[in-house]
């Protein structure tokens, strides 16, 4: 038996009818790429075929729903925003989604966990605070270079505050 993987390769055009003459696949997963136009009614012919994937491309129309197809539910489907389907076996019927592959049905729809990302933020900014105090404690030569900075820094921004002399 033969299965078929080719996510996330950017192919485009319409699905390639010739994908019936492959009498014995039983899985063929063409999701995330950029494929256009209906679901060939070809593919149908395929008895063998136990899953099918298409989700995230470009497709519109009627998704076939004969033979194999019958079984095939919503996430052999999703992503496309003008595809509709039924699924026979189960009478439920789906209307186009349009949703996208970097939409995020959950939560606020933000990508990142706020909850962790302040966290990790706030760890990282103590860590670099501690870090800098350390070694300007410890090292003299820095603790000059430092203040050196710092004073240049307050002498371009308000002019010249104070008189102090650096060896």
């Amino acid at each position: 038996m033969l299965s078929t993987y080719l996510t996330h390769n950017h192919l485009n055009g319409t699905i390639a009818e010739s994908f019936h003459n492959l009498k014995q696949i039983e899985s063929l997963n063409l999701s995330y790429n950029n494929f256009e136009g209906e679901i060939p009614p070809q593919l149908q012919d395929l008895n063998f075929l136990s899953a099918f994937y298409v989700c995230y491309n470009n497709l519109s129309g009627r998704a076939p729903d004969q033979g194999q197809f019958a079984t095939f539910n919503d996430k052999n489907y999703e992503g496309n925003k003008y595809l509709s389907w039924s699924n026979r076996n189960k009478h439920i019927a789906k209307t186009p989604t349009l949703q996208t592959p970097l939409e995020n049905t959950e939560g606020s729809g933000s990508v990142i966990d706020p909850i962790s990302f302040y966290w990790s933020f706030g760890v990282s900014y103590v860590m670099v605070l501690t870090t800098l105090v350390t070694v300007l404690w410890i090292n003299p030569y820095w603790r000059r270079v430092w203040f050196y900075y710092i004073y240049v820094f307050l002498e371009k921004s308000f002019g010249r505050l104070f008189e102090v002399e650096f060896l």
